[in-house]
């Protein structure tokens, strides 16, 4: 967020040196931005940079955010959102079908990283998460153990503060082999094998979490480019939708994903029964 935000600023900067405008970023000003940055940037970016510009200088221009929300730049921002409209580019979501490519390649190859990579896909289509939420960001500076487990916000009917587990369900037939429960289970086997005193659920052969980039090499291996991240979620949601899971359900599923669940693994001499 602090790099969003250091972009915005300089941004902000870049365009008041260009066009001679002061620095007090005053409606008018912030306008004249939000137009400029438009025509190069989608104008939803621009809408997050006047956050980034107005949490630099608020200390030094006290009257920053009434100018970021005043009638001015409001319109603006709406004119250039009506003028600059793009279409969404939205990746493609996973099916069923689509899981059974890699797990035929990797049915035979049963080395530790494949059967990480596996255990992910499957888990981020049957409990809805997406890549980022499965590993951890490329940017060191951003890898932090705060970010490792996944709790949700606290409830009324979570009396003890003990979190709520992300339920990772079997889908198509329980005798298939590619079954997901029996994926993860091959690949905790041998996480616990290989890193029996780890606390971290996933874990690359070298004993590091895999990263964001990690993973989406491996998924680019087997899908085109319209795949991504997000198709677990979406390939998952999808599926659900097919089985006949009324809208209510999955759309509150995908809600407490978002929210970053627990998912915490227990190592053997600590599992509860």
């Amino acid at each position: 967020m602090k790099a969003s935000y250091d972009s915005a600023l300089n941004s902000y900067l870049t365009f008041c040196q260009i066009h001679g405008r002061p620095i007090d970023p005053t409606a008018d000003n912030l306008s004249f931005f939000v137009v400029f940055m438009s025509s190069h940037i989608k104008p939803d970016s621009v809408d997050s940079y006047l956050s980034g510009i107005c949490n630099h200088l608020e200390m030094h221009f006290l009257n920053i955010c009434a100018a970021c929300t005043s009638h001015m730049v409001s319109h603006t921002m709406a004119g250039c959102k009506k003028r600059f409209e793009c279409a969404a580019n939205r990746k493609l979501p996973l099916s069923q079908d689509d899981l059974l490519i890699p797990f035929h390649h990797y049915l035979h190859l049963q080395c530790h990283d494949d059967l990480l990579f596996l255990a992910q896909l499957y888990t981020g289509f049957a409990a809805l998460l997406h890549c980022g939420e499965l590993t951890w960001p490329d940017a060191h500076r951003l890898q932090t153990y705060r970010k490792a487990q996944f709790i949700a916000p606290h409830t009324k009917l979570d009396r003890f503060g003990h979190g709520s587990l992300v339920l990772v369900c079997p889908f198509g037939n329980e005798h298939n082999s590619d079954n997901v429960l029996d994926i993860v289970k091959r690949y905790i086997d041998s996480r616990d094998l290989h890193f029996p005193h780890h606390p971290e659920l996933w874990l690359r052969s070298s004993g590091q979490i895999p990263t964001r980039s990690w993973f989406v090499q491996r998924l680019q291996l087997f899908y085109p480019k319209e795949v991504a991240g997000h198709s677990m979620w979406s390939g998952g949601a999808t599926f659900l939708a097919s089985k006949g899971t009324p809208p209510h359900l999955i759309q509150a599923a995908a809600i407490d994903h978002a929210a970053r669940l627990l998912f915490q693994h227990l190592s053997p001499p600590q599992r509860r029964p």
